[in-house]
């Protein structure tokens, strides 16, 4: 039996534009490494997709604010942060199910600390000295 027998739309797909499209290299499984148990199906990226998610980033950061706007770009930040610490409990399960981390390392590295930096990130984008006037140059008192 192929992972497309047990999932209705043949498995998991990728996010690209906005757009959620299934992988061009089919579906691979994803394992518990503790006890080999599957755990479910991801979508299997290949060259054209990676194309196609760069092409889709390029085009995002040409046309949206994200690139122009650190204010735009901190509160996207903290929105994702405040999502992420809204489900901490279940990426816990997942992240010890998947990952195979210790319980005790997901309060830290293995998660709330990835978590907890979206804010350092966010406070950057915003206090970052984004331009400085350097002043105009007279090398050896040359104006």
């Amino acid at each position: 039996m192929s992972p497309s027998d047990l999932v209705p739309d043949g498995g998991s797909h990728l996010l690209i534009g906005g757009k959620l499209t299934p992988g061009g290299g089919g579906v691979f499984t994803t394992a518990n490494p503790a006890t080999g148990e599957t755990l479910g199906y991801a979508a299997n990226a290949d060259a054209a997709d990676m194309d196609a998610a760069i092409a889709a980033a390029r085009t995002a950061f040409d046309t949206t604010d994200w690139s122009r706007d650190p204010g735009f770009r901190a509160a996207c930040l903290r929105q994702l942060r405040d999502a992420l610490r809204g489900h901490l409990e279940e990426l816990r399960e997942i992240t010890i199910a998947e990952a195979g981390a210790p319980r005790m390392l997901t309060s830290g590295p293995q998660l709330e600390g990835p978590v907890g930096d979206l804010g350092y990130f966010a406070d950057l984008a915003e206090n970052y000295a984004w331009e400085t006037d350097l002043g105009i140059a007279s090398p050896m008192g040359i104006k």
